[in-house]
């Protein structure tokens, strides 16, 4: 074989072996390993209680006051707040604060994650 043949065919060799790997990618079928699916629904169902990382022991008692009271308090992460119906994922950050609410904005619970 010439140079440029020799080239030719360690290029058509190359593509194939590289179609015969990637194209059984491209087929549908069952999937392989494990598949990552955050859960989703209410927060009371999903979420797990967790040891105190957000810092919820130094807060002052909380429940019962309207979600703005959490705005005169450091808090040591993020916080999110979790209204009724609203649907939750099983995303877990240890050192976010939950507030979960009622239709008014009144806390009715605290807890990490």
């Amino acid at each position: 074989m010439t140079g440029s043949r020799a080239r030719r065919g360690w290029i058509g060799l190359a593509t194939a072996v590289v179609g015969a790997v990637l194209l059984p990618a491209c087929v549908p079928g069952p999937l392989r390993g494990p598949v990552f699916a955050p859960r989703v629904g209410p927060a009371s169902v999903v979420l797990p209680l967790l040891p105190d990382r957000c810092g919820i022991a130094s807060l002052p008692p909380m429940v019962g006051l309207p979600l703005a009271a959490l705005a005169d308090v450091t808090l040591q992460g993020p916080l999110r707040a979790i209204w009724p119906a609203q649907e939750v994922t099983s995303e877990v950050q240890a050192g976010r604060l939950n507030a979960q609410l009622d239709a008014n904005g009144t806390i009715l619970r605290l807890f990490c994650g």
